[in-house]
């Protein structure tokens, strides 16, 4: 049917703006969700459900995220690709609520299923992200594993893009690690990859870790202009969630130079 091909076109387009402007993202697949709900196009209305979860998730809205999650996992009929995305984006809407076991539950059960169908993308996505939970942990020689992982699992050069959050990953490893060295040569290769892929959320992440590279060197200047360059573009895509890192990390900043008002 042509309405359903409208609906997966929406789709593809509402996926295409996470790293960007997940604000629109949520918008459209909205607008796909109520169009496949009108013509009872299931895979369509588990698609759309599935990519507003993983824009609130971008969003900061955590409880929305993981109720619209459910619900697209409830409404999945037999798409086992779409089903592994699914138990990965829960597994992120755990890590950032620190409940780890749950999130790795979710981490497995994507993993197995990507492994099952030979989904590549998937599969460098939950490496990267049990990494994740393992650094969380303090366990960063597992961490770091976990991220190599990731950089190795894509074989195709297409792929590359894939490369950029493991990259930033492990920045902040290294960062945890208060390796400076390696830190900056990581964030500034995620940097690069993001750049070049148009991927907001690495590039405006990236900037913010050489901000706060700099900080830990007591280059307060440069760490303020980083962390303002990484501000502004926070503010484009409206991640509230990593805005009020930002905030946060200009206070240690002002903490720092004693200046306890401001």
């Amino acid at each position: 049917m042509e309405t359903y091909k409208i609906i997966d076109q929406l789709n593809l387009e509402s996926e295409s703006l996470e790293n960007s402007t997940p604000q629109q993202m949520l918008a459209i697949a909205k607008e796909s969700y109520e169009l496949a709900l009108s013509v009872g196009y299931h895979n369509g209305i588990a698609k759309s459900l599935f990519l507003q979860g993983r824009a609130h998730l971008r969003l900061g809205n955590m409880q929305d995220s993981e109720n619209l999650l459910l619900n697209a996992l409830e409404k999945n009929k037999a798409d086992l690709d779409l089903e592994s995305e699914i138990f990965n984006a829960l597994g992120n809407v755990y890590v950032y609520l620190e409940i780890f076991d749950k999130a790795y539950d979710y981490y497995q059960r994507s993993l197995n299923l990507a492994i099952k169908i030979n989904n590549r993308i998937v599969e460098t996505g939950i490496f990267n992200n049990i990494g994740e939970i393992f650094r969380r942990l303090g366990d960063f020689k597992s961490a770091l594993s976990y991220y190599q992982k990731a950089l190795e699992t894509p074989n195709d050069s297409t792929d590359l893009k894939l490369s950029a959050l493991p990259l930033f990953n492990l920045c902040e490893t290294y960062l945890e690690l208060d390796d400076l060295s390696n830190a900056e040569n990581y964030a500034y290769k995620a940097l690069d990859v993001a750049k070049k892929y148009n991927d907001k959320l690495i590039e405006s992440a990236s900037i913010s870790r050489l901000g706060l590279i700099e900080r830990k060197r007591k280059n307060y200047d440069k760490a303020f202009s980083y962390l303002n360059d990484s501000l502004f573009i926070y503010e484009e895509t409206k991640e509230r969630f990593h805005i009020a890192e930002i905030y946060i990390e200009f206070s240690k900043i002002y903490m720092d130079i004693k200046n306890y008002e401001k």
